[in-house]
């Protein structure tokens, strides 16, 4: 499980940056309930080999408040905020 490497570049994060998740299965606090506010790009190595997995499927993976987020080669399972069941609110 790898939490604080990619915590740390998603807090840290600019307009323009590209945040390169490795292969692994990410779960626990620091891999949900984001809030992406910038311009970034946010790509894994294969959506097989990088995944984000909440197994108490009861909060949202992230807020996207920003233009031109783009997400690519990544899987998202098993995240849905208890009250309306959406895993990212954009």
């Amino acid at each position: 499980m790898k939490k604080s490497l990619w915590y740390k570049d998603i807090v840290n994060y600019n307009n323009g940056d590209i945040i390169y998740v490795d292969t692994g299965t990410y779960s626990g606090a620091n891999n949900r309930s984001l809030v992406i506010s910038k311009e970034v790009q946010i790509i894994g190595t294969s959506e097989i080999n990088t995944v984000f997995d909440n197994a108490s499927n009861t909060q949202r993976w992230a807020t996207i408040s920003a233009s031109n987020v783009k997400i690519s080669k990544i899987t998202i399972t098993r995240f849905a905020l208890t009250t309306d069941g959406i895993a990212m609110e954009i």
